[in-house]
């Protein structure tokens, strides 16, 4: 039902990340429900949920800064071009895990240096060679089928979207056969989507 397809997206999403993680997100509806399952159940208050839509709100803004100092150049990058760019993200990934959603307005070079994890992207501060992503590709596609016998709509709408994300990645980094067997998950979860018949 629905309350066990949110329990296993709560474990996935929020649960399973590496101690003090932070989480950057261009959904401000996919950051509620963090900030919901942080606040209504407990769930990791370790993690730093970050929604970028927010990031022009003062209060919001100071209380992030006082959380973690060094989204600083982070939080310039955005307001400025809409996008953190790739030192900013690396100094915040020198100091904790730091896990996003793609964003259209990351260059490769700055895609070179993601993974999937779980739902989300991994970067790490240096760039990642084919074998790294190949391996958690794989990892995510086991993960997701576990994840997706659960769903409620809502959740394997949230699913579908990161398959997208880690899909495209995957693809403009030119890791041809990862992308694909994505695509094709993607394809039995979302029938004809004109997503995968572009990327394909």
């Amino acid at each position: 039902g629905a309350e066990s397809g949110a329990e296993a997206f709560s474990d996935e999403s929020l649960e399973r990340l590496p101690p003090g993680a932070m989480v950057l997100l261009r959904s401000r509806a996919l950051a509620l429900r963090l900030w919901a399952a942080q606040l209504a159940y407990g769930a990791r208050p370790d993690v730093l949920v970050v929604a970028t839509p927010l990031l022009g709100d003062g209060r919001t803004a100071m209380g992030l800064l006082r959380a973690e100092p060094a989204v600083q150049g982070l939080m310039r990058d955005i307001s400025i071009d809409g996008h953190a760019g790739e030192q900013s993200l690396t100094v915040v990934a020198d100091l904790r895990p730091l896990e996003l959603e793609l964003d259209p307005g990351y260059a490769k070079r700055l895609i070179s240096h993601m993974v999937a994890d779980h739902l989300w992207l991994r970067f790490f501060p240096q760039p990642l060679g084919a074998s790294d992503r190949r391996a958690a590709a794989s990892t995510l596609r086991s993960r997701v089928a576990g994840l997706v016998d659960k769903a409620d709509p809502r959740t394997l709408a949230v699913v579908k979207a990161r398959l997208r994300d880690h899909a495209t990645a995957l693809a403009t980094l030119g890791d041809r056969t990862e992308a694909i067997a994505l695509l094709g998950d993607l394809e039995q979860l979302a029938g004809a989507d004109l997503f995968v018949v572009e990327l394909m």
